[in-house]
């Protein structure tokens, strides 16, 4: 070789980079790290757990399927390349692929559950994510499907046990709601033989008392919610029905109610029932004597929220007032005892405000 071809050769390795030195130093490592990588990556897509299928856009011939996606499927490898998106997965799971790899945001929008039947019978359910990719001048389709079987069973089960117990539940609360108004119709039947209104009251008080737990059992068997009930729609109806008992034995009286909209659980309404019932009941009996009374008899009931996690009740009246001894004489009734358990079952504290009638608030927390 003469001094010029000598030469050219060496300016042609300095621009160019194609003499074998060249090669060798440069091109070739960063190749085989490269070849590397991509062996590397393969080896990972093809011994991944889940399908891996790669589809050609807007064809959706399959290019690629991965080991798992060839056994779940059943792909052979020679029928791979000749296969469309419709021949690997079921119409529905199909069309909702190629529609959402055809909207410019598709990237990992999960498509409905597919299921695939098995040579034994058996039916396995997969999750199927899509994604779209450009690349090398083309639209793909990237679709993972992962067996999610157990997982749907699981979910399934879970459902129906909820279910059940669900409808156990409401029978539950629909037979002690019944049990409840029995008892509350015989009392009704006894006191309907007796001729003195003022004996009858003693009845008619029971008979709330039970109309009050009843009432719970029945709002949290026509309920959503198993676990609790709506603080405006019970006591509406507590007061309603404590009126309409005592409606014949006492004068009328104008009721109004007023609740937030607070959701109470069973150990929590069930005490704050019968507190309303016999702060009411007292109203209706000792609020407004004949003779000293002269006015319209009205009572309201509140409940509201004050606070962070707390509630209060109010029952008010427009009647006479309670003072310090008549308070200090009825501390040994029935209906005070009972207050005063319920409001330490329940946490709370009470005050009393006489004077141009009487209001009695009971605090709480939720």
């Amino acid at each position: 070789m003469d001094d010029a071809s000598r030469d050219g050769d060496s300016i042609r390795e300095l621009l160019l980079g194609m003499g074998g030195s060249s090669m060798r130093k440069s091109y070739y490592p960063e190749l085989r790290g490269k070849l590397d990588d991509l062996e590397l990556f393969r080896e990972l897509v093809e011994r991944s757990s889940d399908a891996i299928f790669l589809f050609a856009i807007p064809a959706y011939s399959m290019l690629f399927a991965n080991r798992a996606a060839r056994e779940a499927f059943r792909i052979s490898a020679e029928a791979g390349r000749s296969l469309r998106i419709q021949d690997v997965f079921p119409a529905s799971s199909s069309s909702e692929f190629a529609r959402g790899l055809e909207a410019a945001e598709a990237a990992g929008d999960c498509a409905p559950f597919i299921e695939r039947r098995n040579s034994d019978g058996s039916e396995r359910r997969y999750e199927l994510v899509i994604n779209r990719v450009s690349a090398s001048g083309g639209l793909f389709g990237i679709a993972i499907a992962r067996d999610s079987t157990e997982r749907i069973l699981l979910q399934e089960k879970i459902a129906s046990d909820l279910l059940e117990k669900e409808s156990m539940l409401r029978e539950i609360h629909h037979r002690v709601k019944n049990n409840f108004q029995l008892m509350k119709s015989m009392l009704a039947l006894q006191s309907s033989s007796i001729d003195d209104d003022r004996a009858r009251i003693p009845l008619i008080e029971a008979q709330n008392r039970i109309m009050s737990m009843a009432s719970i059992h029945e709002r949290l068997y026509e309920s959503p919610d198993l676990a609790r009930v709506g603080a405006r729609e019970y006591f509406e109806d507590l007061v309603s029905s404590i009126r309409a008992n005592f409606d014949g034995v006492l004068p009328s009286f104008r009721v109004s109610v007023a609740c937030d909209e607070i959701a109470l659980s069973l150990e929590m309404a069930l005490p704050c029932g019968l507190i309303a019932n016999e702060l009411v009941s007292n109203c209706f009996r000792h609020a407004f004597p004949p003779g000293i009374f002269a006015g319209a008899p009205a009572i309201a009931v509140a409940i509201r929220s004050i606070g962070e996690g707390w509630a209060e009740l109010a029952v008010s009246d427009n009647g006479i007032g309670i003072g310090a001894e008549q308070l200090a004489g009825e501390a040994s009734t029935v209906g005070f005892t009972l207050i005063r358990a319920l409001i330490a079952q329940i946490h709370g504290e009470v005050s009393w405000l006489g004077g141009g009638g009487t209001v009695a608030s009971v605090r709480f927390p939720l």
